[in-house]
């Protein structure tokens, strides 16, 4: 009796477990029926477009869910094109319009609809399947539990980094020294004008190259440069103009100066471009002739290419540095963001699913096969550490995430920013060519960005 007991109990363990075993492939596929029957199951995600879902999904996911059909709710409304902006659609409200499962969120998104009560929280899934937490890159989950008050409602499987790159060989021709760890950006200019500005044609060389896109190079630089040291050119309600302070005048100085010395080079400076018709503003950096510039990893992941594509240019070693940091606060890096969280809807029907899907996507899998080709950096530490032998950790280390927004985007008119740097930057031109004082042109652009928030204009030219 007591051996047929025992074995009873054995057996009934056995089932048991077998059950549970069943019972977690079941929920780990998300797919399982009640008859036992895999059936067909749809994930909605709201993301961008199909094309930036192709390229961390698509194919992937397709094949390591097969019985999953995943449909895309664009950001972008219709054919996308030069007004894509005037089609965009907020994450929230595709949140209600089509109830989706899982959707890519920005950091303002993120902290936006958690706060609201919309995101799934994730912990209670975290804790039950055991899910390496650790594994991450310490800045990307601090940010999501800070920013989720305490709570994680996503997870990213990449971050976004900047910092400044540099060409040892310069640096050491002219025996200028390397540029230090969180240096500020008055510092990264000073070091820029140590350079030589007297060379003539392919001996010309520049001490830093930035990329306006050709316009506005200026006043972007300045704007950016504010943002660093955590200043905003808008008060927090979205109706006061914030430049006049001596904290933006000193920015202001730094940039046109350091543009006066003619060791920086922007597509915008016309009359530095002028003699560089046959070279892309691209070129510059991997052709040896810029000592400095700002580079994010898919920059890096593009360099090497660079050299295997031009025989004829010669290699030069470089070194990484973070991007320059506000002095008052150097262990927070506003060149490190999110833009990347994968969220799910609290409404899902689909949790499980939604759940099995990120947890992929965020796993020591994925991260395997797309680390290297992803054109952001990976949150999981074991796959950002180096790369040809170049040190990756100044896009991060002894960094956190800004938890706060440069501009008060969402209470100014549509494209207030984009305007008003067009209508500051014939200002600033106005005191490079001798035209105007500094003093004069803060003024004038301070004015026209209250002008433009008064009358909600947001098109190009002066209100």
């Amino acid at each position: 009796m007591v051996k047929r007991t025992l074995l009873t109990g054995t057996l009934v363990m056995a089932l048991v477990s077998s059950m549970l075993i069943g019972c977690q492939s079941a929920r780990e596929s998300g797919l399982e029926s009640e008859s036992g029957e895999k059936e067909a199951l749809t994930l909605k995600i709201v993301d961008f477009n199909k094309l930036s879902f192709e390229s961390w999904g698509g194919e992937d996911l397709r094949h390591q869910f097969p019985q999953i059909r995943f449909e895309v709710v664009p950001i972008i409304q219709g054919e996308t094109g030069l007004n894509q902006h005037n089609k965009m659609k907020p994450a929230s409200e595709l949140l209600e319009e089509s109830q989706p499962d899982i959707l890519v969120l920005s950091q303002y998104e993120y902290e936006k609809l958690s706060g609201e009560g919309k995101l799934l929280e994730l912990d209670p899934l975290i804790k039950q399947d055991n899910y390496d937490m650790e594994g991450f890159v310490p800045i990307v989950t601090d940010f999501l539990r800070t920013a989720g008050k305490g709570k994680m409602y996503g997870l990213s499987p990449t971050f976004a980094g900047s910092g400044i790159i540099y060409n040892k060989d310069l640096f050491d021709r002219y025996n200028i020294p390397y540029p230090s760890e969180a240096m500020s950006k008055e510092e990264l200019f000073q070091l820029v004008k140590r350079f030589p500005v007297d060379g003539q044609g392919n001996e010309r060389i520049f001490g830093y190259l930035s990329n306006s896109a050709g316009v506005n190079a200026l006043m972007s630089q300045i704007i950016y440069s504010g943002h660093m040291e955590g200043l905003s050119a808008v008060d927090p309600t979205g109706k006061t103009m914030q430049i006049s302070s001596p904290e933006w005048r000193r920015i202001f100085q730094m940039v046109l100066d350091a543009a006066s010395s003619k060791a920086w080079l922007d597509e915008g400076f016309t009359d530095l471009m002028k003699n560089a018709k046959d070279m892309r503003i691209y070129d510059w950096f991997p052709s040896g002739r810029v000592a400095m510039t700002s580079t994010s990893y898919q920059d890096l992941l593009t360099l090497q290419a660079y050299w295997d594509s031009h025989p004829n240019v010669k290699p030069f070693k470089y070194g990484l540095t973070r991007s320059p940091v506000d002095p008052a606060n150097p262990d927070t890096g506003n060149s490190v963001s999110l833009n990347f969280i994968l969220a799910i809807n609290a409404k899902s029907p689909n949790v499980d699913a939604a759940w099995d899907v990120i947890r992929y996507v965020t796993g020591e899998q994925w991260a395997a096969k797309h680390a290297k080709t992803f054109y952001q950096l990976s949150s999981r530490s074991a796959y950002v550490t180096l790369w040809n032998g170049v040190s990756l950790l100044p896009f991060y280390e002894g960094q956190r995430i800004a938890n706060r927004y440069d501009e008060p985007y969402e209470l100014l008119p549509e494209g207030f920013i984009d305007a008003w740097v067009v209508d500051a930057e014939k200002e600033l031109q106005n005191v490079m060519n001798k035209k105007a004082t500094l003093d004069e042109a803060i003024k004038a652009i301070e004015e026209l960005g209250r002008m433009r928030i008064s009358t909600g204009h947001s098109e190009g030219g002066n209100p």
